[in-house]
């Protein structure tokens, strides 16, 4: 027989509940502050080097990651090597940027030091990415990322081609009337829609 008056069991539930909700926003603060440790925090605190361990549960087993960040003088990441428990170097990503602080250059390595790709971004007079080369093997084009913009310089599309010039796939973006994205829409070459997004702002 259950002793618990339906005040009581009323007062525990709401009290269970609390504590979930504490919970959860003590993990979106984790989150946010996590990641927000952008480009000007490192600059300031004159970091130059940052070293992430994760630990991650697939299919019952624990499987451990470090990641190891190098930045330059202005907290612009420099190179991005990425490590298995083993010590197995798994992929390396290296950056260049231009005066302006533009990344203009993306090399990636995988697996003994295999090269996978190189992106080589250019941007217009205004400073907005204008586009986006990526080369495979050999210096080979595998395609190019064409970035469109409004009058008020927000990016309304991006129109991925491949080294002949053929449509691989579009990303449509929608806006609200303060600038923040509201969906994110990608159509393959058939005009057909295989991903969408949508956001939900709390002003």
């Amino acid at each position: 027989m259950n002793n618990t008056s339906p005040t009581t069991k009323h007062v525990i539930d709401r009290l269970q509940i609390a504590r979930l909700c504490f919970f959860c926003l003590a993990l979106c603060f984790i989150s946010v502050n996590s990641w927000s440790q952008g480009a000007k925090q490192i600059e300031n605190r004159k970091i130059r080097h940052v070293v992430s361990e994760t630990r991650e549960l697939k299919k019952g087993v624990w499987q451990n990651k470090r990641i190891e960040s190098t930045y330059d003088k202005k907290g612009r990441a420099l190179q991005i090597v990425e490590w298995e428990s083993d010590s197995v170097l798994v992929r390396r990503e290296q950056m260049k940027y231009n005066k302006n602080g533009d990344v203009v250059e993306k090399v990636v390595w995988g697996r003994d030091s295999l090269f996978i790709s190189k992106v080589l971004l250019q941007y217009d007079r205004w400073g907005e990415l204008d586009k986006e080369m990526v080369y495979e093997a050999l210096d080979k084009l595998s395609s190019i990322t064409f970035m469109y913009y409004d009058k008020n310089g927000q990016r309304i599309k991006e129109e991925e081609r491949n080294a002949n010039n053929e449509l691989l796939k579009t990303i449509h973006y929608v806006y609200d009337d303060k600038g923040m994205v509201l969906t994110k829409t990608i159509r393959d070459k058939n005009d057909t829609v295989i991903y969408e997004k949508s956001l939900i702002y709390g002003y």
